[in-house]
């Protein structure tokens, strides 16, 4: 048999004679440690951008394009949410999505733990293609600075974030493109098709 170390019987001792150290949740509120990955939820500055959608592993966010309604609608699962952080951390914005030290999310009711984040989607004005969300370009342009002058759609959206212009939306022919199309905001594929009719 395994003589135990006097500071072993020490611990047992002290355990014996001290009050055990139970959290006292729910009856008080409990507050996690500095750096508890709590639940995660959208704010304003989300840019829309889906890189918190591609990244989940447990497909807690769900991300749906309506191209009538021009609205890219973002669904948080928090039922299917198995709290790793990696939409924190793939967030260009640092801030769109955050995780909170909120851990009490006992509901009767699932849908109390969905939550809804809506953004207006840029459409490629030639073929009507999905772009991005407006918000997305806006922080494009604002990041690249004075290189988003060499890109239409960067350029309109940022200039449109100052309202040093407004822009209403227009038709292109797609069997019809001249030089002046490239002002339209298009998409890759079809700026292509602009730069070779040159």
């Amino acid at each position: 048999m395994k003589i135990p170390k006097l500071r072993d019987l020490g611990e047992a001792v002290k355990a014996i004679f001290s009050r055990p150290y139970p959290s006292r949740f729910p009856a008080e509120p409990l507050s996690p440690a500095e750096g508890f990955r709590g639940k995660p939820e959208f704010r304003s500055e989300c840019i829309g951008c889906g890189a918190c959608a591609a990244v989940c592993p447990s497909a807690a966010i769900i991300q749906s394009d309506d191209r009538e309604l021009k609205m890219r609608a973002f669904e948080l699962k928090l039922d299917r949410c198995i709290f790793c952080g990696l939409c924190v951390e793939s967030c260009p914005v640092k801030t769109g999505i955050v995780q909170t030290r909120e851990f009490d999310l006992a509901v009767f009711d699932r849908d109390e733990l969905v939550q809804k984040i809506e953004r207006e989607l840029m459409l490629c004005e030639v073929c009507g293609e999905i772009i991005s969300t407006r918000e997305h370009l806006r922080w494009v342009a604002d990041h690249l600075g004075g290189l988003a002058y060499a890109h239409p759609a960067l350029m309109l959206a940022g200039l449109g974030e100052r309202g040093l212009t407004e822009r209403e939306e227009f038709a292109v022919d797609q069997n019809d493109l001249t030089r002046a199309d490239r002002m339209a905001i298009t998409c890759p594929r079809c700026r292509h098709l602009l730069s070779l009719k040159g």
